[in-house]
């Protein structure tokens, strides 16, 4: 659920998402900073986190932040089934991870390393 409010001129302005939609966001687009989040690395459930509680949140949130093609640690290896294990690293659809697929194999070929930091 979304809640939205008016302000003096009848303008529609977003306030909050509850805490259902904060969840299925969290899970299905951040699956690392959720894992994070639910681990025993955070114990706080109050949000009041302890200093290394906070190191440990700030270092997921950064990864989530990075784009998934500019970090190529994170880009499925092999040849075969690259479409469906980044469905399931990114929990999106067939096309979507097709996409995503073909961007990475244009940098790769593109660059003057290749993959791995093997020359073209």
């Amino acid at each position: 659920m979304a809640d939205f409010r008016l302000d003096d001129l009848g303008v529609i302005e977003f306030k909050e998402f509850g805490e259902e939609t904060n969840d299925f966001i969290r899970e299905h687009c951040y699956p690392e900073l959720e894992a994070v989040l639910s681990s025993d690395a955070v114990t706080s459930l109050s949000g009041d986190y302890s200093a290394a509680e906070k190191k440990v949140i700030k270092k997921a949130v950064a990864r989530a932040r990075t784009p998934f093609l500019e970090e190529p640690a994170r880009w499925p290896r092999g040849k075969d089934g690259a479409r469906e294990r980044l469905q399931k690293t990114m929990g999106s659809t067939g096309p979507v991870a097709d996409h995503y697929v073909e961007l990475a194999a244009k940098r790769i070929l593109e660059s003057d390393t290749g993959e791995d930091g093997k020359p073209n």
